[in-house]
């Protein structure tokens, strides 16, 4: 199942839209389309990286590669920068554990 997210981070005006695909209910990839040099750097991360576990990314006691992958990429961006709460948001619905409707984020769900 595919979700959408897009992002409006306000304070530096680059929008972004996230895709998070997740197969077999556990297997996340993501795609992001945004026109800011960091959010790029980030995209092209995630494009090289293996499928990311959905169940593993939402453990708290556990360190998140997702996270270990944004903290890396966004090295010299915005320190509160939206675009990781909209991937694992996005993330979150696709799997079917999420509404699409909440944390002011526009995310659609779909096969």
């Amino acid at each position: 199942m595919q979700a959408r997210a897009e992002i409006d981070p306000g304070t530096c005006g680059s929008k972004a839209v996230v895709t998070a695909t997740v197969e077999g209910g556990r297997e996340a990839r993501f795609t992001i389309e945004s026109q800011c040099e960091h959010v790029a750097v980030l995209a092209a991360a995630l494009a090289e990286h293996e499928a990311f576990d959905v169940y593993a990314e939402m453990d708290p006691r556990a360190e998140s590669p997702l996270h270990a992958v944004c903290r890396e990429s966004l090295k010299g961006s915005y320190p509160w920068c939206p675009v990781p709460l909209g991937l694992l948001k996005a993330m979150q619905v696709a799997a079917g554990l999420s509404l699409s409707d909440a944390m002011a984020l526009t995310v659609t769900a779909g096969d």
